[in-house]
């Protein structure tokens, strides 16, 4: 008789658990369903507090469908949070090839980030080859480097260094062109896993 009492009251127990849990399971249903799961009478809105369900549903639901411009953080409207303080180079000097056999130079266009690639883009060429013809490194970008760019990336080479920025005419786009609509679209591209896609600078430089 006592098992009997103890086993009914853990039947019980587990009832209200069940209970509970589909109530629970009900209410999401009802969130996420609105217009397509039709409420049981035995289970009144209202009487819970919860006669603004609808409205709630709605909210979300208009708000889930604004378009936030400012998660569009568009390169050419934060330009100067990336701006360095090095004077870029004029001109390389003549003399810079007067002991090599053809005129010629390694140039890369990069940014201040790209540092640690640089670097070690450089050293792969030096170790193999530049450590004894020591042609020139023309480093080119439109922002300006910072101070600590040309002075790292002048530790893995000995051979001549020159910081140059292209010209803002030519990297930027024409004035024709809707600057903010090609970035959006380059953002969704990015979010579509396209390659490079989500990179201005990356177009930029492929022109």
């Amino acid at each position: 008789m006592f098992c009997n009492w103890i086993w009914s009251r853990s039947l019980l127990r587990r009832s209200a658990r069940i209970g509970a849990l589909l109530l629970v399971l009900i209410l999401i249903r009802v969130l996420i369903y609105k217009h397509e799961l039709p409420l049981p009478s035995l289970f009144p809105i209202d009487s819970l507090g919860m006669s603004s369900l609808d409205d709630i549903c709605s909210r979300y639901q208009s708000h889930a469908e604004e378009k936030d411009d400012s998660q569009y953080f568009t390169e050419h409207n934060h330009l100067q949070d990336h701006l360095g303080t090095t004077v870029a180079d004029i001109s390389i000097p003549e003399d810079t090839w007067k002991d090599l056999p053809v005129k010629g130079a390694f140039v890369m266009i990069l940014r201040s980030a790209d540092l640690a690639n640089a670097r070690s883009a450089i050293r792969s060429i030096e170790d193999r080859f530049n450590h004894r013809a020591r042609y020139p490194w023309v480093l080119i970008h439109f922002q300006s480097f910072t101070p600590e760019f040309r002075k790292y990336v002048s530790k893995v080479t000995s051979a001549p260094t020159f910081i140059g920025r292209a010209d803002p005419e030519a990297w930027g786009y024409p004035s024709w062109i809707n600057v903010d609509r090609v970035e959006k679209t380059t953002i969704q591209k990015k979010e579509d896993n396209i390659p490079g896609g989500g990179s201005i600078s990356y177009h930029q430089k492929l022109r």
